[in-house]
């Protein structure tokens, strides 16, 4: 079964990788991303499923969502500025 790996940030990139019926979303991630790709990844990051957090309040946690066919698994990460902080700078900068 085809997914993609959907990961913005300083190294982005969009993978399809194949992985086995049943699979789930945290076991995708762990075992059939090739490592190359798994070193870009830092290690504060949460996952998604075409733009839904895999948070356990609309869709399971990562250990426990089974894929689909042709979902897009997305890599999340904190924000590092808070957006009405940034607007503030900029507004106080112009």
């Amino acid at each position: 079964m085809k997914v993609t790996i959907h990961h913005i940030g300083t190294n982005k990139f969009s993978l399809d990788i194949d992985v086995p019926n049943n699979c789930t979303a945290k076991e995708a991630m762990q075992n059939y991303l090739p490592s190359k790709y798994r070193k870009l990844l830092s290690q504060d990051f949460t996952l998604g499923i075409w733009g839904t957090n895999l948070d356990g309040k609309f869709l399971p946690m990562p250990e426990s969502y089974r894929l689909n066919e042709n979902d897009r698994i997305e890599v999340y990460y904190p924000l590092v500025v808070d957006p009405k902080d940034a607007r503030r700078a900029k507004a106080k900068k112009d």
